[in-house]
């Protein structure tokens, strides 16, 4: 399998079909009662567990600064951008459809 094709896997298609198993998931356990917090502990439980195995089985290889500086500005963007108009957008009652 050529580089392309894994990088297309592991980075498009099993996202998209985690995401959708989990949007499945989230509605199933909210219609049998689940409380939403509970479901989000459940989640960022299995999340850190998962990253706990691929740090122990796969060799963790860490980032350097340009790395770290480019995900801590792009964290900060996303928070002030995306806040802003959502803070804008609840101010003048808009509804999203």
């Amino acid at each position: 399998m050529s580089t392309q094709t894994i990088g297309f896997l592991i980075g498009g298609l099993v996202p998209a079909l985690m995401f959708g198993v989990g949007n499945i998931a989230m509605k199933e356990s909210t219609s049998l009662g689940i409380a939403l917090p509970t479901y989000l502990i459940i989640v960022g439980t299995a999340v850190i567990a998962t990253g706990v195995l691929a740090t122990i089985f796969i060799s963790p290889k860490f980032p350097t600064l340009a790395q770290s500086g480019t995900a801590i500005f792009n964290y900060c963007w996303r928070n002030i951008c995306f806040d802003s108009v959502g803070n804008k957008r609840n101010k003048i009652n808009a509804e999203i459809k």
